[in-house]
C-alpha cells in the first residue's frame, strides 16, 4: 500500500484556486461514477437516482471543460446516446462511459 502522506489534503487545508462547490460536486460526480461502473460490472442496482444524476449532469456540463477530455485526461470523451436517453445514462456518457443495460433502483 502506498501512503499519500503530504499528497492529499487534511482536513481544514486551504486547496488554492477550487472552490468548495468544485470539491463537493467533484466528489460526487466521482460516487456516482464509479457508484455505476462497480453496479454495472457486479450485475447491482445502481446506487442513485434519475434526479440525482440529472442535477449532477447539469452540474457538470457547466463546469466540466473540454480540456479535461481525452486521451490521458480524468474524462473520456463524451459518449453520444439517443435523446430519449435517461439521466442516468446521459450523466455516464457525459462522463465518458458507454451506458448499457443495468438494474436501477427505483
Amino acid at each position: 500500500m502506498v501512503l499519500l502522506t503530504g499528497v492529499l489534503p487534511k482536513a481544514g487545508d486551504v486547496i488554492e484556486g477550487v472552490g468548495a462547490d468544485q470539491l463537493g460536486l467533484r466528489t460526487v460526480m466521482g460516487h456516482l461514477t464509479h457508484g455505476w461502473d462497480l453496479a454495472t460490472a457486479t450485475g447491482q442496482p445502481i446506487p442513485f437516482t434519475e434526479q440525482e444524476a440529472m442535477e449532477t449532469l447539469a452540474r457538470a456540463e457547466a463546469t466540466l471543460p473540454p480540456q479535461y477530455r481525452g486521451e490521458h485526461m480524468p474524462f473520456g470523451p463524451i459518449v453520444p446516446v439517443a435523446e430519449n436517453a435517461s439521466a442516468v445514462d446521459r450523466m455516464v456518457a457525459s462522463m465518458g462511459r458507454e451506458p448499457g443495460p443495468a438494474p436501477r433502483n427505483s
